[in-house]
């Protein structure tokens, strides 16, 4: 997926970042469009702005990325590794926030914490343009909201590059806007 984050769409906090950021590095000779400016300050700056400006916090605490409410579908298509069995699953969640590290998400079915499982995050479900994501993550924790009901938290412990750029591109649209609410 190339995805382009448009300089002239974004929220004026944003867009007054990436001008110093640009013209710093013009002054330094390492010149380049504002739209190159723009994808740099994106893939290296742009989270730890969010935390440095509040908008990283997390029930009080700090993360390491920034997640994002949102539902998305999700599949699991086996367990990898399982502390308790080696018997291969195929499960259907909903994502409800996303990071570039990892995810929180809701199924009928519980998991074991430590298991290592592959993770297909349904992008294209939502948008056709989109790429679905597919990585091995580990799960951190699960919590029982109710019979069938389990919350699953996941970290990402392999994921390709280019999948990983469409999934930090998903991501940084969905907290542009967020960010461009708050102008």
């Amino acid at each position: 997926m190339n995805t382009i984050i448009t300089y002239e769409k974004l929220s004026g906090k944003l867009r007054n970042e990436i001008e110093m950021y640009h013209e710093n590095r013009i002054r330094k000779g390492l010149a380049q469009t504002i739209q190159d400016s723009v994808k740099e300050w994106f893939n290296n700056h742009f989270e730890s702005w969010l935390f440095s400006n509040g908008y990283g916090v997390d029930n009080g605490n700090k993360r390491r990325f920034v997640r994002i409410d949102i539902e998305l579908p999700l599949k699991i298509s086996r367990t990898l590794i399982d502390s308790s069995s080696e018997e291969a699953i195929e499960i259907t969640g909903t994502v409800k926030n996303i990071s570039r590290g990892g995810l929180f998400f809701r199924s009928s079915k519980i998991l074991n914490i430590s298991s290592i499982i592959r993770v297909i995050i349904c992008l294209s479900d939502i948008e056709e343009s989109l790429t679905n994501v597919e990585a091995l993550a580990m799960i951190t924790r699960c919590h029982k909201y109710g019979e069938n009901d389990y919350g699953i938290g996941v970290v990402f412990s392999s994921i390709y590059n280019e999948q990983m750029e469409g999934l930090s591109s998903f991501i940084f649209h969905h907290l542009v806007y967020y960010v461009q609410l708050d102008d």
